[in-house]
């Protein structure tokens, strides 16, 4: 099942790399390109590629993460304590 054509009609720029003047209209660029190469070099099914960069894109990485950080507040499951990192090792932290 090929879904690219979804996903690139859903695109949000987030982090600070994605402030350099004119990422997103290249990004748009080279995405039409990789489109078309994999379909055979043929316009003969356009994608629509939507890319949203908001303003405060430089700041989403961080809101995302305290998002995340107060949902599993209080789970203990996704925390690592130093002792249990102490007893054993970096390993601990491929735990399922």
């Amino acid at each position: 099942m090929d879904n690219r054509a979804s996903l690139y009609s859903s695109i949000v720029l987030s982090g600070g790399s994605t402030m350099f003047s004119g990422f997103s209209s290249r990004l748009e660029r080279d995405l039409n390109l990789i489109f078309r190469k994999a379909r055979g070099g043929t316009k003969s099914r356009s994608v629509k590629i939507s890319i949203s960069d908001p303003a405060f894109r430089k700041h989403l990485v961080y809101i995302g993460g305290v998002a995340l950080g107060k949902m599993i507040q209080g789970e203990d499951t996704y925390w690592i304590t130093r002792e249990q990192y102490n007893l054993h090792g970096p390993s601990i932290a491929r735990r399922s």
